[in-house]
């Protein structure tokens, strides 16, 4: 069975899931598709090591009305606002506002939303340099960076 093909495996698996469906270009505009990459096992480490909660990052497919496919991974920051719910991000942005230095826990539960949404709509800020994160402790602090607070709606 597949898990003991899994098991196995000396060295890294992946795991590609949709979030913007792929599609064939009619017409003249091409078609834009988003997988997410994420690492499901890595035996000795070197992957996972680069990867943020497992993910690897966000595979783009582009497809051209001439029938040519162009593939590509792209880096989590490198993403623009195509990588996050920015309505989410706003949230966050927003709570951070008030509720300076707050836990990943503390996000989750006064944000609105699903808690994995939350997750990486976070790291994505993280990546993008808006929210800068200290341990203290046993506990991580969210801090809004400068250019995160430009970023706060209606601020």
């Amino acid at each position: 069975g597949a898990q003991h093909k899994l098991a196995g495996l000396t060295g890294a698996s992946y795991r590609f899931e949709p979030e913007r469906p792929l599609g064939r270009a009619v017409g003249a505009d091409p078609v834009y598709g988003l997988v997410k990459v994420t690492v499901t096992k890595d035996r000795p480490g070197h992957v996972r090591a680069h990867a943020h909660d497992g993910l690897v990052g966000k595979m783009r497919v582009t497809a051209w009305p001439d029938g040519a496919v162009d593939v590509e991974i792209v880096d989590l920051a490198d993403l623009g606002d195509e990588g996050a719910d920015m309505e989410l991000a706003g949230r966050i942005l927003s709570h951070l506002a008030m509720y300076e230095g707050s836990s990943g826990n503390k996000i989750e539960e006064n944000v609105t939303g699903n808690r994995d949404a939350i997750r990486a709509a976070t790291k994505w800020m993280i990546a993008k340099g808006w929210i800068d994160v200290q341990k203290v402790g046993n506990a991580h602090q969210h801090h809004l960076t400068e250019t995160g607070q430009r970023e706060v709606p209606n601020a």
